[in-house]
């Protein structure tokens, strides 16, 4: 049967691990599609497709991520039967921070290792600021679209073309808002390594908020970069999966091939 949840992923049936992708706001989970190549038969990639794009273009999105999260986890326990671990990309890395909690907290197992890329950590990112103007008011379409191209979302050809606008607008609102909507105060920290990850260009990245999600974790915190901006994951594919692989493989092995 076909999983509403998981598209451009891989089953390889001797695969070690399976690596749980969460996408940006606004994103689509066919961004991780080139990955498929890249990963070694140990890792099946799992991106997770949130409602309102793609084949669920028709799905409201959840009022707020802990629902989102719920409705994730109790359809695909499967996914956290064996070795997992989660990646998510800028704020695809407080959706997979929130699955983590609930899975420990609903079934009692932690990833492998949990992997946050071009993302401080939750309690320092305000994560509607982009929608807002000095005065608190949400800005125009013209106007976030402009933000968008500053941060690298889109190149400034994209935000020309009027259907891109109709379609990807509100997708982008629309999560954005959901994540307003989120406790960012929590702090549970997940039984596992945590590693961040980002673009050596990456304006958007403080020292400050990732040395902050060590305040995330029982184990131990590890930092990386790749050369490139915010989107250095799909400007560096290659170099991306090679750095995520070893940091997955190094926790199993600290871990003796289990997810406790």
């Amino acid at each position: 049967m076909k999983n509403k949840w998981i598209v451009h992923g891989t089953k390889n049936e001797n695969a070690e691990v399976e690596l749980i992708l969460f996408t940006y706001a606004g994103g689509s989970p066919s961004v991780f599609a080139p990955w498929k190549k890249l990963f070694s038969s140990s890792v099946n990639i799992d991106p997770v497709l949130y409602p309102g794009r793609e084949l669920r273009k028709n799905e409201p999105m959840p009022e707020n991520v802990r629902e989102l999260v719920k409705s994730f986890v109790e359809e695909n326990e499967k996914l956290f039967s064996g070795s997992f671990a989660f990646f998510g990309h800028c704020t695809g890395a407080f959706i997979a921070y929130e699955t983590a909690r609930y899975v420990q907290e609903k079934y009692g197992r932690s990833p492998v290792a949990f992997i946050a890329s071009g993302s401080d950590s939750p309690g320092i990112t305000d994560l509607t600021s982009i929608l807002k103007d000095e005065n608190g008011c949400e800005v125009s379409d013209e106007e976030l679209a402009h933000r968008m191209v500053k941060i690298g979302i889109v190149t400034p050809d994209f935000v020309k073309d009027s259907n891109f606008i109709n379609y990807y607008m509100p997708i982008y609102r629309n999560d954005l808002l959901m994540l307003g909507r989120s406790d960012a105060s929590s702090r549970d920290k997940l039984d596992c390594d945590i590693y961040t990850l980002h673009g050596d260009e990456d304006d958007f990245i403080t020292e400050n908020g990732q040395q902050d999600w060590k305040n995330y974790t029982t184990g131990t915190l590890y930092s990386d970069t790749c050369p490139g901006g915010h989107f250095y994951i799909t400007s560096r594919k290659e170099m991306t999966v090679e750095k995520l692989e070893k940091a997955i493989m190094n926790s199993m092995k600290g871990r003796g091939k289990t997810n406790g």
